[in-house]
């Protein structure tokens, strides 16, 4: 992981609950951090003349999550009409996880 306490941003490793990577004492509180925010990204379409769909979590997730739901949305296609700012996708792969379309797609 990279540590974001200071602008170096230093290659974390955290084995067996110590920390190494480390170039300043900010780096060892770090690895009980665990940044959270909402994501961003994008679903492909069918059967429209737009080649995707701008989404957004409906919470903030940590990296791991982010990780998993992009795994997961690579296989997600979605099709026109779509309404801005609906939950497009539900649930994704039994995450509890949403997606919000960000725009509005017509047919």
């Amino acid at each position: 992981m990279v540590c974001k306490n200071c602008p170096v941003g230093c290659h974390l490793v955290v084995k067996d609950g110590e920390v190494y990577g480390n170039k300043c004492a900010r780096g060892l509180s770090y690895k009980n951090y665990e940044e959270k925010s909402v994501f961003y990204t994008q679903v492909n379409l069918v059967n429209s003349s737009k080649g995707h769909l701008s989404v957004k979590s409906d919470r903030e997730l940590t990296e791991a999550e982010k990780e998993e739901c992009k795994e997961l949305l690579k296989s997600i296609t979605l099709e026109p009409p779509i309404v801005a700012n609906k939950v497009v996708i539900e649930n994704l792969g039994n995450t509890g996880i949403n997606f919000i379309s960000q725009r509005k797609i017509s047919n």
